[in-house]
C-alpha cells in the first residue's frame, strides 16, 4: 500500500525516523552552540556539549543509512539527487566560507553557513524530487 507520495509504508516510517533524529540533531546541536557559548565557557562540560551532537548525528546517519537500504528505486533516485544537489553547494560554499572568513569576512561563530546550506538544498532537492516524479 503506497500513500500519495509513492511511498510504501516501511519507507514511510523509515523516512520518519531519520527525519526526527535530524531534528533532534538539530535542537541538540543549537542546545550546544548555547550552553557552550554562554553557560559553560569555561567548564570541563563544554567538551561534552561539543561532543553531543555528533552523538546523535551518528543515530541519524544509520537511521538514514537503513532508510535507503530499504527504498524502492524511484525514492533512491530522488536521494541521490538530493544529496548530489547539496554536496554540490558544500563544494562552492564550503572554500569561499573559509577563505571569507581568514580574510577578515564577519563568518564567526558556531554557525557554519556551509552546514545550513546544504541541508536547505538537500531538503528543496527532495521536495522536487517528490513532485516531479508525482
Amino acid at each position: 500500500m503506497k500513500d500519495y507520495s509513492g511511498a510504501t509504508p516501511r519507507d514511510q516510517q523509515n523516512r520518519k525516523r531519520y527525519t526526527w533524529l535530524l531534528a533532534l540533531w538539530a535542537l541538540v546541536y543549537l542546545t550546544s552552540t548555547y550552553l557552550i557559548t554562554f553557560e559553560f565557557s569555561d567548564s570541563p562540560w563544554r567538551w561534552i556539549a561539543a561532543a553531543a551532537p555528533s552523538l546523535f548525528a551518528l543515530f541519524a546517519a544509520a537511521a538514514y543509512w537503513r532508510f535507503l537500504q530499504n527504498a524502492d528505486e524511484l525514492a533512491r533516485a530522488i536521494e541521490l539527487k538530493a544529496l548530489a544537489l547539496a554536496v554540490a553547494v558544500g563544494f562552492v560554499v564550503w572554500p569561499a566560507s573559509t577563505l571569507l572568513a581568514a580574510s577578515g569576512a564577519p563568518i564567526t561563530g558556531a554557525m557554519n553557513p556551509t552546514v545550513l546550506l546544504m541541508v536547505a538544498c538537500y531538503s528543496y532537492g527532495v521536495i522536487k524530487g517528490r513532485s516531479d516524479y508525482q
